[in-house]
């Protein structure tokens, strides 16, 4: 299957997904939101490759490694809730 087929025909999973993360209060300095959603995040990705956490005094960094064929892509994203 085509990623993007694949991905359509998930797509309201997808969404719910999204709408639990995005539900999680985690605030860049409230360390207990910062390591549910970190926990939340790598529970997530885990099937698709080893996830590492590494704690620092802002949060935990996740780091997930998916293998693949081509050239390696780095990925990088924040989760922390950012208010206007």
């Amino acid at each position: 299957m085509r990623p993007l087929d694949y991905l359509q025909s998930r797509l309201s999973a997808i969404l719910s997904d999204l709408e639990a993360l995005v539900i999680r209060e985690s605030p860049s300095h409230h360390q207990a939101g910062l390591e549910e959603a970190a926990g939340w995040i790598e529970e997530h990705f885990r099937p698709f490759g080893p996830v590492t956490q590494t704690q620092t005094p802002n949060g935990p960094l996740l780091r997930v490694e998916v293998a693949g064929e081509g050239k390696p892509v780095l990925k990088l994203c924040h989760y922390h809730t950012v208010h206007p």
